[in-house]
């Protein structure tokens, strides 16, 4: 008998053992008693600012580049869908003229063509160039010093993709992107070609497309788009630009003007 009860209660005392082990392992907590839970930083809030930045490809080469200056850094007020006359008309203004006649090129003085762009570096140079343009009449404009502003630059870049300004710096007739990329070309008439005509520089294969936008603050306005563009060199000779990005800044204010004026 004394055998047996030995055996069965040697393994009761075995098994209460594990249980008090386990049972010492476990920290006791009074009801009431502090606890310390560890307070995480909250995380640094993510800027929304990004640089200002253009690359592509033009045969096996890729280019990339920063402007010179953060923001649409130019802009234009020339004549609007300009008409050679051997003479002044009235109710135009000239704005290229030869000789003493008065004959040249004159546009509707209610109309402004308005451009405005930015420049960026393209190893060591400002060698891309980016405008946007359209044609107002000035009642629909504002008058800052000596130019004629928009009431709101940024409605001339809505999403989607953009026309081309095929005649820019020359009848103004064409509204949207102009662009020029050194001795690669551009994507129209070359400056102050009247006498060409812009079927020569056909962009019917060529996108420019706003993908994004974006009010960063109440004074930045960020606009994204890709591109694909053919560009005409001074011999009229193509070359094909293709996987365009360029991320650009409209600011509000401009030297002594409004690019817009509310958000």
């Amino acid at each position: 008998m004394k055998n047996v009860l030995t055996k069965r209660h040697l393994k009761m005392l075995f098994c209460l053992a594990l249980v008090a082990s386990a049972t010492l392992l476990i920290p006791s907590c009074k009801k009431g008693t502090p606890v310390d839970i560890p307070v995480l930083p909250e995380p640094e809030p993510q800027s929304t600012w990004k640089t200002d930045s253009v690359s592509y490809q033009i045969g096996n080469q890729v280019f990339a580049g920063l402007p010179d200056f953060s923001g649409l850094s130019s802009i234009m007020n020339g004549g609007y869908r300009m008409k050679y006359f051997d003479k002044p008309d009235a109710g135009r203004k000239a704005y290229r003229t030869f000789g003493s006649t008065g004959r040249g090129w004159y546009s509707p003085i209610d109309s402004i063509y308005f451009a405005c762009g930015t420049y960026f570096r393209i190893n060591g140079s400002n060698e891309f160039k980016i405008a946007f343009a359209k044609g107002f009449h000035t009642k629909d404009m504002k008058k800052y010093g000596s130019f004629y502003f928009p009431a709101d630059t940024r409605k001339m870049l809505p999403k989607g993709r953009l026309t081309f300004a095929t005649d820019f710096e020359n009848t103004n007739a064409k509204e949207g992107v102009a662009i020029s990329v050194g001795a690669f070309g551009r994507t129209g008439m070359p400056e102050s070609a009247f006498e060409n005509s812009v079927d020569k520089y056909s962009q019917e294969d060529a996108m420019f497309e706003i993908r994004k936008t974006e009010q960063i603050d109440e004074d930045h306005y960020r606009v994204e788009a890709i591109f694909e563009i053919n560009l005409y060199d001074a011999g009229g000779n193509k070359n094909r630009l293709k996987n365009g990005y360029i991320r650009f800044t409209v600011q509000k204010t401009w030297w002594g003007g409004y690019f817009y004026n509310g958000l």
